[in-house]
């Protein structure tokens, strides 16, 4: 089996990248339309060294002759945490380089869908143009246009003589098409070719083989050789010179007896049409007849003013040129002149001047004017050439200094690629070292008689449930819900918005693990400790406080252990586990576990046991071991606050994929007076408290808006081959949180996607360049001209950050 695949993008400080699969071609060379739930990774297949193949084939696409190469299952260290890295991949080197080939533009030609000016032959917009000869289609017509190359915007017949493809293939259809000579385009109905068209399983469109169109003789051809070389084209083929305008035109009429092919027709065809467009317009008219009398082909023009003003306006200038150029050897002359008189009169009384023998200095003492606007005018000019020297000089310091950013920014990619890796490698060994430390300390106390603590008490009937309360009458909407949840953390010291307020209800009920970020001092734990009580939760019962610590590396640290000596599950000391039973009694009740300074370890490592549970899909229960199997309620929630400095882990994109990550501002006030100690014992069914938060009218009326506006802010974060790919379990978490959120949020109809862009898509965002710099502003416009403030505010402040290094990061805080 064949795979023809095309060339996606490389990582940011990695020789690695991605391709994406197209088509899988068999024996019969039927091209199967590879959908994107075939391979991992939405699917893309990562490719090791991909500097190296893009060095090696030049093309967009690739035939790879063997798929033996994506069907082994291996991890790759350098991206083990991130969940868009697949366990699929292609270790590109010299060894299958040999199965990897470039496809000729003949074979597959990409169709796309855009704008262009056939008539005028230049491109409205070039975006989403990324081959070197392509069509274009005209949707309304049902039309194909091309082969196309193109000059920036200005669109060119292909002519396939530049691309060096040495196939039998490729030259057999050089030979055919060698007739139109780059001066030919066809129009094609889709319809009728599209037995030579292919679809890909994203709805993009190639020509198979256009060589077929050719011999063939598909479609209607259109001459499209520029009007500048149609010109020259129509006058070499004009023998006589120094023609009468009249005869000129006489001998026009003729040409056609010198064609010696149809091809010669066509453009004889569209140079009448040109030649009736130039007859309406009298001055195209005359502009003609003076490039003619110019060449030489026609002469006794009348009235041939044009050519004649132009010179005289030319000679006036260059006489003014001259005149200039003498006054100003004449003022210097002039200035040294009055520079001897003045070496020679300051030995003498100002008053004894002779003004016979000095005539020129006492005119200018007797008009000092004279003498300033002569030493300004040549100031000036002397300045004005010193100006331009500096600039030059600064001009080559630029150079100089840009060379070596980019240096140091090549090195600073390297320091960092080197870190991560020695940073990996020293986790990696850390945990397997306390792990087995761990261990062999619990099996020496047992030997030395000394009893381990945290024993599980497996009597899970001493745990006693919770009693639900009904929601009230009053509390019979989602708003209603958020205004006493509001009023009771005022009571509590802690005054927020609505917004802000529903915000955390709606992320927490949706969210498995909530992340609060934030600098150190603005409140992170303590709100996370009165939602809680505002909840009607302690730590009797609905919440855990876990204080998470430096060198956390598995499970065991949050849970415990089973220990086979004793034949019991050994607890941590965080409680997590009865936390969990208790839940287990009370599956209708809410229940918060707050990880506090969570990422003082890797989250993903000693959380690993929950984190396929963020998952909606997933069933809420966790194995501790071969004996036990915890189900917990569906209202079970984790809370982690985060710091962001030198003493803290980094959060992985597996971790990100699946968290929604708040930043918590710091209190504008204090409240004075405020009921401090309250207690709600009141706590309500989880399962009512979510049936008032449906999917909302406002959502239903305004969806596709909303759709089309993430999609434009997808595309934005996604584009430059930036490196950031937002997962289908991103877009899935926008949207639950939007369908419920629009219209419960004060704002306008996009004020839910600002919370949900804010807290999911500005966490992704890592890159570095002008160009992602340049993305990121034009997506900062968007969100401010939608009045997303929020998410807007987020992306000002790191454009700020970044614009030194042009390094563009999300930080915590």
């Amino acid at each position: 089996m064949k795979l023809l695949a095309k060339k996606i993008k490389r990582f940011n400080s990695s020789r690695n990248g991605f391709i994406q699969p197209v088509f899988e071609i068999n024996e019969s060379d039927h091209h199967k339309p590879v959908s994107k739930d075939d391979y991992p990774n939405n699917g893309y297949i990562f490719i090791s060294d991909f500097d190296l193949l893009d060095r090696d084939i030049d093309t967009e696409l690739i035939v790879i002759d063997n798929g033996f190469f994506i069907n082994d299952d291996n991890m790759f260290a350098e991206r083990i945490n991130d969940y868009n890295a697949s366990q699929k991949r292609i270790n590109y080197n010299m060894g299958i380089s040999n199965y990897f080939s470039a496809v000729t533009p003949i074979q597959y030609i990409p169709i796309y869908n855009n704008h262009f000016n056939i008539e005028k032959q230049r491109l409205i917009s070039d975006e989403g143009i990324n081959s070197d000869v392509f069509f274009l289609i005209v949707e309304e017509e049902n039309n194909i246009y091309g082969p196309f190359e193109r000059d920036n915007f200005d669109l060119k017949a292909a002519t396939f003589k530049n691309k060096d493809y040495d196939t039998s293939m490729y030259r057999d259809f050089l030979d055919a098409y060698i007739e139109y000579d780059g001066s030919v385009i066809f129009k094609l109905n889709k319809h009728l070719s599209s037995g030579n068209i292919l679809t890909d399983f994203d709805e993009n469109s190639y020509i198979k083989d256009f060589t077929n169109v050719i011999i063939e003789n598909l479609g209607e051809k259109i001459e499209y050789t520029p009007i500048q070389i149609l010109h020259s084209w129509v006058l070499n083929k004009l023998n006589n010179k120094g023609l009468r305008i009249f005869d000129f035109l006489d001998e026009i009429g003729d040409i056609d007896k010198l064609f010696s092919s149809s091809l010669d027709q066509l453009k004889w065809q569209k140079y009448l049409f040109f030649i009736d467009k130039l007859e309406e317009e009298s001055k195209i008219i005359q502009s003609l007849v003076n490039k003619l009398y110019d060449k030489g082909f026609v002469e006794d023009i009348t009235g041939n003013t044009q050519i004649e003003n132009i010179e005289k306006k030319l000679k006036t200038l260059e006489d003014n040129d001259i005149i200039k150029s003498e006054e100003i050897i004449k003022l210097k002359d002039d200035k040294r002149r009055l520079e001897i008189e003045l070496q020679e009169i300051e030995k003498k009384d100002i008053e004894g001047i002779d003004k016979n023998s000095y005539p020129n200095i006492a005119s200018v003492l007797n008009h000092p004017e004279k003498l300033q606007n002569l030493e300004e005018i040549i100031e000036n000019r002397e300045n004005f050439e010193l100006l331009k020297d500096d600039l030059r000089k600064l001009e080559i310091k630029k150079e100089i200094f840009d060379e070596e950013i980019k240096k140091l920014e090549d090195t600073e990619r390297k320091i960092q690629d080197s870190i991560r890796h020695i940073k990996q490698s020293f986790d990696s060994d850390v945990s397997v070292h306390t792990a087995k430390l761990a261990d062999a300390k619990m099996y020496t106390d047992l030997l030395n008689g000394i009893n381990i603590n945290h024993t599980s008490n497996d009597n899970s009937e001493s745990i006693e449930s919770v009693v639900l309360s009904k929601l009230p009458e009053e509390i019979s909407t989602a708003r209603s819900y958020i205004f006493e949840i509001q009023k009771r953390l005022k009571n509590l010291n802690r005054d927020l918005s609505f917004n802000d307020v529903a915000n955390l209800i709606i992320t927490i009920n949706h969210s498995f693990i909530t992340i609060l970020a934030g600098a150190p001092g603005v409140g992170k734990t303590s709100l996370v400790n009165k939602l809680s009580t505002a909840y009607g939760l302690n730590e009797g019962f609905g919440y855990l406080e876990v204080n998470c610590a430096k060198g956390w590396t598995s499970s065991r640290d949050l849970l415990g252990f089973y220990n086979p000596l004793t034949g019991k599950y050994q607890d941590s000391k965080t409680g997590l586990r009865l936390a969990l039973m208790k839940s287990n009694k009370n599956l209708n009740s809410p229940y918060i576990v707050l990880l506090d300074e969570a990422n003082l370890s890797p989250m993903e490592h000693y959380w690993s046991d929950f984190i396929k549970l963020a998952d909606g899909d997933y069933a809420k229960k966790i194995k501790t071991h071969e004996q036990e199997e915890i189900t917990f309620g569906e209202g079970f929630r984790f809370i982690a606050t985060i710091n962001h400095d030198h003493t803290t882990e980094s959060l992985s994109n597996r971790l990100i994929d699946r968290a929604s990550i708040i930043q918590i501002d710091k209190p504008l006030s204090v409240i004075e007076n405020a009921i401090s100690d309250i207690k709600n014992d009141h706590v309500f069914d989880f399962n009512d408290v979510q049936k008032l938060f449906p999917e909302t009218q406002k959502w239903k009326s305004d969806e596709e808006l909303i759709k089309k506006l993430f999609q434009q802010i997808k595309e934005k974060i996604e584009s430059n081959n930036s490196g950031i790919i937002i997962s289908p379990r991103k877009e899935i978490l926008i949207k639950k949180y939007c369908k419920v959120a629009t219209g419960v949020l004060e704002g306008n109809s996009y004020t839910a996607l600002d919370f949900a862009v804010s807290q999911h898509i500005m966490p992704l965002v890592n890159g570095r360049g002008e160009y992602f710099e340049q993305s990121l502003k034009e997506l900062k416009s968007i969100l401010e001209d939608k009045g997303m403030t929020k998410s807007s505010v987020l992306l000002g402040k790191i454009l700020e950050r970044g614009k030194d290094l042009k390094h563009f990061k999300y930080v915590y805080y």
